[in-house]
């Protein structure tokens, strides 16, 4: 099981850390089963995942950001690989129909 927090845990210990994930992982997947589970490090890594504070759309932000300029990345949908994955389609969809005339 790998567990992704962004921004609550500044400042908290990886002790507490482990004890609030693992209330939260028991009320999902049930206690008996992750009371079994081992925790074995926390990474705190910066800036890893782009901002997506509320309110947020799921569908995302434009690919096109200018005539013949286009973006993709998780920065423009939801902050996972798929919506990395997602934002490629969209942006390679746009540029194929820019091709076509539309």
């Amino acid at each position: 099981m790998s567990v992704t927090v962004v921004g609550a845990a500044s400042g908290v210990s990886d002790e507490a850390l482990e004890a609030a994930m693992r209330a939260q992982l028991g009320h999902w997947f049930g206690y008996e089963a992750t009371a079994s589970w081992t925790f074995l490090r926390a990474y705190r890594i910066e800036y890893a995942q782009p901002v997506q504070t509320p309110p947020y759309s799921i569908e995302g932000r434009p690919e096109k950001v200018s005539d013949g300029v286009f973006v993709c990345g998780d920065h423009r949908g939801t902050a996972t690989l798929n919506g990395a994955i997602e934002a490629g389609r969209r942006a390679a969809k746009a540029v194929t129909a820019m091709g076509k005339g539309h």
